[in-house]
């Protein structure tokens, strides 16, 4: 059925792989131009993912999602630690990068 709970449960897993992709471009340093050029999307397109992305980690800019990125990318899939968001990371750690 078209539209029904399925789909939009596939639209929204697909929204939120695009949204994991556009924040590790951002953790590998990317302009949104950049990410757009390499997902074929363009650059308004891309500054929206990121702003999403910035409200879903409770980020005041890229450079702390960025840095989120990597570091994720750091933790094992059995890390009992909390949830990586820039709430629970101190300023200093932030600016660090620790």
């Amino acid at each position: 059925m078209a539209g029904g709970p399925e789909a939009w449960s596939g639209r929204r897993i697909a929204g939120e792989i695009i949204l994991a992709v556009v924040l590790a471009l951002l953790g590998e340093g990317l302009s949104n131009a950049d990410a757009g050029k390499r997902l074929h999307m363009s650059e308004a397109t891309v500054k929206t993912y990121v702003s999403r992305i910035l409200a879903k980690l409770g980020c005041e800019n890229r450079v702390q999602a960025a840095l989120l990125a990597r570091d994720a990318a750091l933790r094992t899939p059995r890390s009992k630690n909390a949830p990586l968001t820039c709430e629970n990371r101190s300023e200093g750690q932030l600016r660090r990068g620790a």
